[in-house]
This record gives structure tokens, sequence and C-alpha cells, in this order.
């Protein structure tokens, strides 16, 4: 495993933690999770995931729908709504 300045393990974990005892659906969860084990798989380092997950957890957080269900009008509104509170 490689060595890191800050402690992502740690990162990754209370990402993962986050995950679990978020709001979001069953379906999103699932999904992320498999894409969490499917960038691991291909190498991404654990920084990168620890920036993926929370952005797709968020995402799915302030969308309250499932990915699979989302339209671009969807995305287009929630994008709309993080750069009118600044967070884009």
């Amino acid at each position: 495993m490689r060595k890191y300045l800050h402690d992502y393990d740690r990162y990754l974990e209370n990402e993962l933690r986050k995950l679990a005892e978020s709001t979001i659906s069953k379906t999103n969860k699932e999904k992320i999770r498999e894409f969490h084990n499917f960038k691991y798989s291909m190498g991404v380092g654990v920084p990168r995931l620890v920036r993926l997950l929370g952005t797709l957890r968020l995402s799915a957080e302030r969308l309250k729908k499932d990915f699979d269900k989302v339209e671009r009008k969807d995305y287009e509104k929630m994008i709309g709504e993080l750069r009118s509170d600044g967070l884009s």
C-alpha cells in the first residue's frame, strides 16, 4: 500500500461510514459501493477514491433521486444551486 502524507486510509473509512449512515436510497448506496470497488480494482489511488465517493454521496443527497432516474434537468438544477450557494 502506498504511503501518503495525510491519513487517507482513515479518510476513506470515514467516507464509507458517512455513506452507510446517509439518508440516500439503498440503490444509490449500492451503486456508489460498486463504483468504489470497480475504481479500487482498477488501481485508483485512495485520495482520489475519497474525493469521488464524497462527491457522489453529496450529489445523491442533493438530488434526492436514484442515479438511474436522474435526468439532465436535475443535474442542471443541482449545478445552478451549487453555483448560487458559491460551492462550484
